[in-house]
């Protein structure tokens, strides 16, 4: 499928990390695979991992719409808190990365500048960052305690381009789900799918997504 032209509208592009930047989806069904696959046995492997990739999906979207409400009502700090005691427990990023992923985000960087907006804590962000090992690759890093609201709020990505001295509509978001969709929206920025995460093509045409690519390789190929 051709998309519409992308060059030179954009100044700096916002990426998501989980399912965008890494393999974290794909972690979580291999995991509870693994763990439900007795449950399943009536089904063949193929057939049990679908189911579980479904009940991913579900759980993914349910807890997300509960981190959401959470945020709103200022107890998301809780949930930060557990979030980063668990993560503490290592200084290694156990994700694997999206395939391609460094070397397109050097390629994107030649032109652009980037920023991470993720909902997740400041230390498995930290992690991350660490086991992509680039220096200076992103010029701000927002996590979920950076702003006053994180995803879906447009405040995250308002801040990037507000601190970058950029206009919003010269921002780009990129991510896998419906959450990123709505901080490119509700912050008045462009946004690119990738499908590496769990939600698929129809929630994210439903919702308004107009470019879906593979992953972020593809993401050089109409920004270059």
């Amino acid at each position: 499928m051709k998309h519409p032209s992308l060059k030179n509208r954009f100044l700096v592009i916002a990426f998501d990390i989980d399912g965008t930047l890494a393999e974290t989806d794909e972690y979580y069904i291999d995991s509870l695979f693994r763990i439900l696959r007795p449950c399943f046995f009536w089904l063949s492997p193929t057939s049990a991992q679908k189911v579980i990739r479904k009940l991913v999906m579900i759980g993914e979207t349910i807890s997300s719409f509960f981190y959401f409400l959470a945020d709103q009502i200022q107890i998301d700090f809780l949930f930060n808190k557990l979030h980063n005691r668990m993560s503490q427990s290592s200084s290694e990023y156990r994700f694997q990365l999206i395939e391609d992923c460094v070397p397109s985000l050097l390629e994107l960087r030649k032109k652009y500048r980037l920023a991470i907006v993720t909902a997740g804590g400041e230390t498995s962000t930290q992690a991350f960052l660490k086991r992509i090992d680039v220096s200076g690759l992103f010029e701000i890093v927002v996590t979920s305690q950076t702003c006053r609201y994180t995803k879906p709020s447009g405040q995250p990505l308002r801040y990037v381009a507000e601190q970058m001295a950029v206009p919003i509509d010269r921002c780009l978001m990129v991510g896998d789900t419906i959450f990123d969709l709505g901080t490119a929206k509700h912050a008045g920025a462009s946004f690119v799918a990738v499908r590496s995460g769990l939600d698929g093509d129809w929630i994210l045409r439903l919702f308004g997504a107009k470019i879906i690519l593979d992953s972020i390789a593809e993401l050089p190929g109409i920004l270059l």
